[in-house]
């Protein structure tokens, strides 16, 4: 123990009391409650922030880095998720202070990104499922055809060959008539729609992009139109619903 207090004050210049310890959680505390003050900050939060980190600010001028570094860690308590959070979804340092300027907008954007990106994710786990139940199913059908098969020529051998074959121009007409009878694949969608969407995003509709191109332009568009920054909901939503088409969600664009 005497070790750990000879260190403590070698390094802090305070000496290892209980006092010391209550008066570093106060601080702690301070730290905790600025950042709770500063975080959706408004005019009478900020105008109490202001005041609040100015007397701060006089208090930590004076103080070791011990004190500093306590307060800054109750700062972060509120702060360190939020932060966390920007530093994920930055792509460049614009990006950064976009959220921090605009704290909703930020918000908003990245999660229409991670409720498409989770059903994207969603979808392909689904499609491998489908493939590997599809392999099965197709596993035992060649099974039952094989055996099927065996069956039908042990009757033959048996039974001997009586019955008129089929000639090989019986066949191909029936191969023909299969094809002809053989349903069709549904149209793709028309290419009026796509060009809309993606000129929504600001993409040339002749040009093929992939997800990560498409969500650029998303993020693009998206902190230009959010009613935030000096957009409207209608063209913000109408964004969002492009960045859903765009990516290929069977959710039908909504109004």
């Amino acid at each position: 123990m005497e070790f750990f207090e000879v260190m403590f004050r070698a390094l802090t210049g305070m000496k290892l009391t209980g006092s010391t310890l209550m008066f570093l959680l106060v601080v702690f505390a301070l730290g905790w409650l600025y950042g709770k003050l500063t975080l959706r900050i408004g005019f009478i939060k900020g105008f109490f922030a202001l005041v609040f980190g100015l007397v701060v600010y006089a208090f930590l001028a004076v103080s070791n880095w011990l004190i500093i570094l306590i307060f800054v860690a109750g700062v972060l308590v509120n702060h360190g998720p939020f932060v966390y959070g920007i530093l994920l979804w930055a792509q460049s340092l614009g990006d950064i202070v976009y959220a921090m300027r605009y704290q909703q907008a930020f918000e908003d954007i990245r999660q229409k990104e991670d409720d498409l990106e989770e059903e994207l994710r969603q979808r392909r786990d689904e499609a491998y499922r489908q493939r590997e139940a599809d392999s099965e199913a197709q596993k035992r059908w060649k099974d039952e055809t094989q055996q099927a098969r065996g069956g039908k020529k042990r009757q033959e051998r048996t039974a001997g060959s009586s019955g008129p074959k089929s000639t090989g121009a019986d066949q191909k007409r029936g191969s023909q008539r299969q094809k002809h009878e053989a349903p069709k694949r549904p149209t793709p969608p028309g290419k009026g729609l796509r060009a809309q969407y993606l000129g929504v995003l600001g993409l040339e509709p002749s040009r093929d992009y992939s997800p990560e191109d498409i969500k650029k332009a998303y993020r693009r568009k998206a902190k230009e139109t959010h009613p935030d920054g000096g957009g409207t909901a209608a063209t913000f939503i109408e964004v969002q619903n492009a960045y859903e088409w765009s990516n290929g969600s069977r959710k039908s664009p909504r109004g």
